[in-house]
């Protein structure tokens, strides 16, 4: 009885993370991380991305992100202790996490 409840948490427990790390999550993740770790990523993204990109995104009634303003200085801004020493802060970061879902 003991084995199949502790089966049954190791199954319950190893389901989620084989869906959080197949191929498809793992791009989203590697964009995340490479989006929030290097200025120089960042910057590149604005460079190709075309003239016509439309930078601003509305984010409720009356207010808007400014997603080029943020890839170019703000993200860098509120991180100023590096993505290596303080890794949590990347991945609680709401505007981060907004920003990489619209360029990608």
């Amino acid at each position: 009885m003991q084995v199949g409840v502790l089966g049954a948490f190791l199954l319950s427990i190893s389901l989620p993370m084989e869906v959080a790390t197949l191929p498809g999550t793992m791009n989203d993740a590697d964009f995340f991380a490479v989006v929030a770790s290097s200025q120089k990523f960042r910057e590149y993204v604005v460079k190709v991305m075309p003239s016509t990109y439309d930078w601003v995104v509305p984010t409720g009634v009356s207010s808007e992100l400014d997603v080029r303003q943020e890839l170019l200085v703000n993200i860098q801004a509120r991180h100023t202790m590096g993505y290596d020493t303080d890794l949590t802060s990347y991945y609680t970061d709401p505007v981060l996490g907004a920003v990489v879902e619209y360029v990608k």
